[in-house]
């Protein structure tokens, strides 16, 4: 992160510069049918970070200014993603504005994330867990063939070139499930999901 400030300051023609960093932890857990009964196929655990890069360019013309948006890899060197950049954000040309110096209102205070979630991820996996197994014993028209389920945190950082940062939470739900039906010799297989950002909002019996 520091690095890139430093070689975003460095550049003459870049007026200024919005940084997103989204840190996220996923966990993902994979059912399937085993002898009639649901059972955890498989687990994953993943972590990563996503960095978007958006700058503002000056134009010949005082009254306008170029703008560009990128995703940073920092696989890459960091430079030359900023060169693309500013290349991207020089073919374009719109009406000059300028970042706020300071906010005059308070932003307000969403509520875009699930405590528990972001407390402990692994116990409400668990605890998910326990309510498909339950589901699941339920008697259906339909057969359960396999299920996904996963839950992530997000963390985001915004930092601008005028020295304002802003920090927030995400969380996320996605499960889906898969069924088929036997008519006859005909079978029918189809797909059941749902998102949802916190517990209150997803329901396992949907």
């Amino acid at each position: 992160m520091e690095q890139l400030k430093a070689i975003l300051s460095k550049r003459s023609e870049i007026k200024g510069w919005m940084i997103q960093v989204e840190n996220i932890h996923r966990l993902e857990r994979y059912f399937l049918l085993d002898k009639n009964e649901i059972a955890t196929d498989q687990d994953r655990e993943v972590r990563q970070t996503n960095i978007r890069l958006r700058i503002f360019v000056n134009k010949k013309d005082p009254a306008r200014q170029g703008e560009a948006e990128k995703i940073i890899s920092l696989a890459f060197p960091l430079e030359e993603q900023v060169d693309s950049a500013v290349r991207a954000a020089l073919e374009t040309d719109i009406q000059k504005w300028e970042l706020p110096a300071k906010l005059d209102v308070e932003i307000p205070k969403l509520k875009t994330a699930d405590l528990k979630m972001l407390k402990d991820l692994r116990k409400v996996m668990q605890d998910l867990t326990e309510q498909i197994y339950k589901a699941s014993l339920k008697k259906r028209d339909v057969v359960f063939n396999s299920s996904e389920l996963f839950l992530s945190n997000h963390d985001y950082e915004t930092h601008l070139s005028n020295g304002l940062t802003h920090r927030s939470n995400r969380t996320k739900i996605y499960a889906e499930a898969v069924f088929s039906t036997l008519l006859g010799k005909r079978s029918d297989e189809y797909l059941e999901y749902q998102w949802a950002s916190s517990l209150s909002e997803f329901s396992m019996d949907e």
